[in-house]
């Protein structure tokens, strides 16, 4: 297994050469990694600004050490680099990926499938009850980042609505996890609230969240609970410590880490 800082290395070397097909107008369908050795299904997505944020920034790595055998969930699966950087960076970790968007789900399981014995794909939203529930993603992007249960498209873009399945998290998460990754376009705001989000069942979190001059009241009561009245510590993506005054300073979509 290559150290800490020869992968960091290979991960920037990666980068550089993504950014090259990036440059030269190339959109291929798979693109084959180096770190880590796999192939993406990329569906002509470039990856390099993706591959960056996840494996040279590390924007998901958990903020405390995990344990060998670590249970991770990425709900949020997209492409599948973060699930990827897991699999990657904890390779004794079993990990579950959660994305209902049909048109990523096709790819992601190209991407996942060498990794079956440790990693499995639900076709699903993670939401608060069982069922299907209307799902937006971009009408001339099918595979933007943007998609999700809440419509956060810009007015002036043509938004496609699909009924996709979602899940009740209470009954997904039922056995603890020591990491989550949760990038869930705004729904994090109706998911966070369930008591099973205490750091004694959800032991690290790493959550981009999305609309928070919009939902400033909001964000800042959530915030709140979860430090005030369920004991999670609260850190930028460097890792820094933030009070709920800096935190309510924030604009944009942080992410941040609680632990």
């Amino acid at each position: 297994m290559l150290s800490r800082i020869a992968s960091l290395n290979a991960a920037w070397a990666q980068r550089q050469a993504l950014r090259a097909l990036n440059l030269a107008s190339l959109r291929p369908a798979h693109v084959p990694l180096v770190f880590p050795r796999c192939t993406v299904a990329t569906g002509g997505v470039a990856l390099a600004g993706l591959y960056g944020e996840v494996f040279c920034q590390e924007l998901y790595e958990s903020p405390k050490p995990l344990p060998a055998a670590a249970r991770i969930v990425d709900a949020g699966g997209h492409l599948g680099l973060a699930s990827l950087y897991f699999l990657q960076r904890y390779p004794d970790c079993t990990l579950t990926t959660f994305e209902p968007n049909p048109n990523l789900t096709q790819l992601l399981r190209q991407t996942l499938a060498p990794f079956a014995r440790r990693a499995s794909l639900v076709e699903a939203a993670l939401s608060t009850q069982n069922g299907t529930v209307e799902f937006h993603i971009t009408e001339n992007e099918p595979l933007n980042v943007t998609g999700g249960i809440d419509n956060r498209e810009d007015p002036g873009r043509a938004v496609r609505v699909l009924q996709v399945p979602r899940v009740d998290v209470r009954e997904q998460l039922v056995q603890p996890v020591d990491l989550m990754k949760l990038d869930v376009e705004g729904h994090e705001f109706e998911l966070l609230p369930l008591p099973l989000f205490e750091p004694g069942h959800v032991h690290n979190l790493v959550i981009e969240f999305h609309d928070v001059e919009q939902r400033a009241a909001e964000f800042r009561e959530l915030l709140r609970v979860l430090t005030e009245e369920r004991g999670y510590k609260v850190a930028n993506a460097e890792r820094v410590e933030l009070s709920l005054s800096q935190i309510a300073a924030l604009r944009g979509c942080p992410v941040l880490k609680l632990y």
